[in-house]
């Protein structure tokens, strides 16, 4: 896999709003060549409505 190294400018990247059980997650995605890449930010109490099964690689800030 090819993936390029690049600084990402996230004010760039268009936001998309995602409920939750409770709550709502808010997804900003740039999609290269299979690989994703994701900031995700999470409101208070969040609950995911569902359970993925794919292995992630996940860095919290």
């Amino acid at each position: 896999m090819n993936i390029p190294f690049m600084t990402i400018d996230w004010t760039d990247v268009p936001r998309s709003e995602h409920k939750g059980e409770t709550g709502t997650a808010w997804w900003q995605t740039i999609q290269f060549e299979g690989l994703r890449v994701r900031l995700v930010e999470y409101s208070k109490g969040y609950v995911a409505d569902h359970w993925c099964t794919k292995g992630h690689i996940v860095h919290c800030l």
